[in-house]
């Protein structure tokens, strides 16, 4: 009996990622409600694409890690939207349709390496969803020299991390700064971020001066 059942469907698996946790919720409101094209990279098992997915639009799970594509095979995912590769180097092409890319879970090194790739192929209204989860600094130093604008910058506390998260596009208008807090809201996860980051640049810098400016600017944020 069991060789005769049907593939799990994409109900199936939406029983399964049911309980979202706050940053994925927040990934997933960032995304355009017009894009019709979202790719999941460095996908893992697909939570965050397969919640897109129910929203009607195309969406595109890419993983390098076989057993996670296989996976997702098993499932009535098209093929076609199943892909086997590395997002630094795989051939993004061009399409007429809004699409979003959507980077999360990911360091911040091998985010800047998929942007890199994906960056010249963006028209004008694609937008990239961004949350690395480490090396931020850099992250932040390569957007601000990149063709890359935000419209959106949050902080999301999610189990004891902290998060930060952007909605980045060639087409929007705010150029990223080094130094964050322009554009973030001010509410209890901002704030206890800052905190954490005047405690780590404080230890940084009874060791060297490099990290006196970004713990001020942190303190300023903090008193404004």
């Amino acid at each position: 009996m069991i060789e005769n059942m049907a593939r799990p469907t994409i109900i199936f698996y939406k029983l399964c990622v049911q309980n979202l946790t706050k940053r994925i919720q927040k990934i997933l409101s960032f995304v355009s409600v017009d894009s019709k094209i979202v790719w999941d990279l460095c996908c893992d098992h697909g939570i965050i694409g397969l919640n897109a997915k129910y929203t009607g639009r195309r969406v595109i799970f890419l993983d390098q890690v076989e057993s996670i594509t296989d996976k997702l095979a098993g499932t009535d995912i098209p093929s076609s939207d199943i892909v086997l590769a590395n997002a630094a180097n795989y051939n993004f092409t061009k399409n007429n349709l809004k699409t979003t890319y959507i980077l999360a879970g990911i360091g911040g090194i091998l985010s800047v390496d998929i942007l890199k790739n994906i960056i010249p192929i963006l028209n004008f209204n694609d937008q990239i969803v961004l949350s690395p989860h480490n090396s931020i600094a850099y992250v932040r130093d390569f957007l601000s020299q990149s063709k890359l604008r935000v419209s959106l910058e949050e902080v999301i506390e999610d189990n004891g991390q902290f998060y930060e998260m952007f909605c980045l596009g060639t087409g929007y208008k705010y150029t990223v700064n080094p130094l964050p807090g322009e554009l973030w809201t001010c509410n209890s996860d901002t704030i206890n971020y800052i905190k954490d980051q005047i405690a780590y640049y404080t230890v940084k810098s009874a060791h060297s001066d490099q990290y006196a400016g970004v713990l001020r600017h942190f303190k300023s944020l903090l008193s404004a």
